[in-house]
């Protein structure tokens, strides 16, 4: 037993000379690397930086020991630096407030207050860390690529504060456990695959006018999007978001595999773009599309596999029939789907290839009689407003106009409810009664 107490009290003595819980330092320009050298041997937990460094300096802490978890850098200022004889990152040039590339990857920090006045964060600066928490000082002009690549563990973003412009090239890919995320309207770009495989569950874009390849692909958690009218998608920008179901905004294109694998009901404003590109809807779970009259080609896949299709309306484009490759609706019997367009337009469509197949109808106008099983949904337009009427319960309407702004919603809870007065001729309106989902074009 004395060994034992004996071997105990030396393990007590070996943690307190190497294991410090926190430690605070006032900095001075250069002195940083020689104190990140001493911790790997005192293996603090936590650090208070305080003072001033200058941006090269700071590349020192990707070299931290595994102990340190925690860093407060609230109280530091960053001065720039040029390199006379020497590169880092090939670069010379390093500026005021930058936390420069790579300077704490793949580090064990968890928790970290940047410095008040920090501008700009760096390329892979925070990459590859189980980071949990960081704040973004208003002084946040510029972050760049990778910064927080694949930090798993960090449960949010609040960049509102900020001046960002662009959010970019992966920037927080692989942020699994990030829920909540807040742009600030400063943001006009985001790059490819910037939230590709994060945990996202709601996106407010509504200043962005670019969206890059695969920017929010594969995010299991997204289920509501609101973007802005005649936002540009790059291709795959939402592909496989099997949740998301709802996208309040119409983009200006129909890119590549952009809405791919979604679980998307409603397309708001139509199917835009010039050219529907290749596998752009595919399996898309709406049961009603409008297609834009802009529209002239529809290429392979573009809406493979969308069985839920019952209607496609085709009334804006008149007799402008576009080119659409016959793998266009791969998977659909489009001789169950309803074409929907005006009396006096009928004509090139039914000659048209692919088209030609459809089931030609008249333009909607007035009431649409839904029904699905024991679920039926009847809606009409009564003066300005929208009636509807369900053997159900209604739980929920929205309206919308053309353009995808949200005009009025209710949750009713009854069988028989009107909604208005809307002034548009058109609008679009989105009803789930009964655990069924649908969505009418209106006319008055």
């Amino acid at each position: 037993m004395r060994i034992l107490r004996n071997i105990v009290a030396v393990l007590a003595v070996m943690c307190t000379a190497f294991c410090v819980d926190a430690e605070t330092v006032v900095l001075k320009q250069g002195l940083l690397p020689s104190l990140v050298k001493k911790w790997s041997k005192s293996h603090p937990v936590a650090l208070v930086l305080q003072g001033e460094v200058t941006s090269i300096d700071l590349a020192s802490l990707k070299y931290l020991p595994e102990s340190v978890t925690d860093i407060d850098m609230s109280g530091l200022a960053i001065k720039g630096v040029t390199l006379k004889n020497s590169r880092y990152m090939e670069r010379s040039e390093f500026y005021d407030g930058e936390i420069p590339p790579y300077a704490l990857f793949s580090t064990h920090v968890k928790n970290v207050k940047l410095p008040a006045s920090v501008s700009i964060i760096g390329e892979a600066a925070f990459a590859e860390t189980p980071l949990v928490s960081i704040e973004f000082p208003a002084t946040v002009s510029s972050i760049e690529p990778r910064a927080f690549y694949l930090c798993s563990s960090l449960q949010s973003a609040d960049l509102s504060a900020t001046s960002v412009k662009t959010i970019p090239e992966q920037c927080f890919y692989g942020c699994s456990e990030m829920k909540r995320l807040f742009v600030p309207t400063t943001v006009t770009t985001i790059e490819d695959r910037a939230f590709m495989k994060s945990g996202v569950e709601k996106l407010n874009i509504p200043s962005v006018s670019q969206v890059g390849d695969y920017a929010f692909a594969e995010m299991p958690s997204l289920m509501e999007v609101v973007i802005r009218n005649g936002a540009k998608l790059g291709d795959g920008a939402f592909f496989n978001d099997g949740v998301l179901g709802h996208i309040t905004g119409t983009p200006s294109n129909s890119a590549a595999l952009a809405m791919a694998n979604t679980g998307v009901m409603t397309i708001l404003g139509g199917v835009t773009g010039d050219i529907i590109e290749e596998g752009a809807y595919a399996n898309l779970k709406a049961d009603t599309i409008v297609i834009h009259p802009a529209v002239k080609e529809i290429k392979d896949y573009a809406f493979r596999n969308a069985v839920n299709l019952k209607s496609v309306d085709v009334s804006e484009m008149g007799k402008n029939v576009p080119v659409c490759s016959p793998e266009a609706f791969s998977g659909v019997d489009v001789s169950k789907v309803s074409l929907v367009m005006a009396k006096d337009d009928e004509e090139p469509w039914r000659t048209a290839p692919v088209w030609k197949d459809f089931k030609i109808g008249a333009d909607v106008t007035g009431i649409n009689d839904i029904t699905n099983e024991a679920v039926r949904i009847d809606i009409a337009c009564v003066g300005d407003d929208i009636k509807v009427n369900s053997n159900q319960p209604i739980n929920h309407i929205e309206v919308f106009s053309l353009a995808g702004v949200l005009l009025a919603d209710a949750m009713p809870g009854v069988e028989e409810y009107a909604i208005g007065p809307f002034a548009d001729d058109i609008v679009l309106v989105r009803i789930n009664a009964g655990g069924i989902v649908k969505f009418v074009k209106m006319m008055k």
